[in-house]
């Protein structure tokens, strides 16, 4: 089991708010484009959760959390380049 740093913690939260700030800037909004909105504000509610030390959450979860919206960042950041033409 992997601890969670609080760096990694600023990171995604960093990246989770600056991939979602780029699609929601970036129109036309079809239906992909609005649930990969969805799933980034998803994942930055679960970064936030994950952060805040007051939630009652056991590390074995904590760390699958992370995991989640670490494979979130990876697949949009694929997304991106593909849609970049850097694929």
């Amino acid at each position: 089991m992997m601890e969670i740093s609080g760096n990694e913690i600023k990171n995604a939260e960093k990246k989770l708010s600056e991939m979602l700030g780029y699609f929601e800037a970036t129109p036309p909004h079809d239906v992909a484009t609005t649930a990969l909105i969805e799933q980034l504000g998803t994942s930055l509610l679960m970064v936030q959760f994950v952060k805040d030390p007051s939630n009652a959450i056991v590390e074995t979860d904590r760390t699958e959390i992370f995991k989640a919206v670490n494979e979130v960042i990876i697949n949009t950041e694929t997304c991106m380049r593909a849609e970049r033409g850097l694929l």
